[in-house]
């Protein structure tokens, strides 16, 4: 995405066509609220050939987990199919802010975890989508800890030093080794 990623960010994947009629069913990545219907335009990037094309969204719709978008340009099943696995890119302007304490998948991708008692963990490598929160996947020095997302467990960022500050229940730490 060179320079675009600057302004974009991956939000979610095309699961699958949808019908016949060229909608797509989009899967959205944990650490991200997107509602479609406030959202002009977005990029498809198609893998590893590195083509990116925008797309207006003529409609959208939630069906559980999963959005089904129609696209302009889009109008039947096999151009639908053509558009599966690629990730699909937003401005960072059409997110919504991020609710008191929670962060966006972009907003703390590869910065350091420290403990509030200052023990470091290691980077934020992943996020999980377990139902009701979302999983921070931090790795360092030998060790992967699965920490819950939610404002009890992070009680702060430091933009500036790139510093995730976590406050882990006793033993949290234990049971990830």
């Amino acid at each position: 995405m060179g320079a675009l990623f600057e302004v974009y960010i991956p939000v979610g994947k095309v699961a699958k066509a949808h019908g016949i009629k060229g909608e797509i069913k989009v899967y959205i990545f944990p650490g991200y609220q997107v509602d479609f219907s406030n959202i002009p335009e977005i990029v498809i990037a198609k893998g590893e050939s590195g083509q990116n094309k925008r797309f207006a969204v003529v409609r959208s719709r939630k069906q559980t987990k999963y959005y089904i978008v129609e696209l302009a340009g889009i109008t039947d099943r096999n151009e639908a199919e053509a558009l599966c696995g690629s990730e699909l890119y937003i401005k960072k302007d059409y997110l919504p802010p991020a609710p008191q304490g929670e962060y966006y998948w972009h907003e703390i991708a590869g910065m350091q975890v420290v403990t509030d008692k200052g023990r470091e963990l290691g980077s934020v490598t992943d996020m999980i989508d377990a139902g009701p929160n979302t999983i921070l996947v931090v790795t360092g020095k030998g060790h992967e800890y699965l920490i819950p997302a939610t404002p009890e467990f992070i009680i702060g960022k430091d933009d500036d030093t790139k510093t995730l500050i976590v406050s882990p229940l006793p033993g949290l730490l234990e049971m990830n080794i």
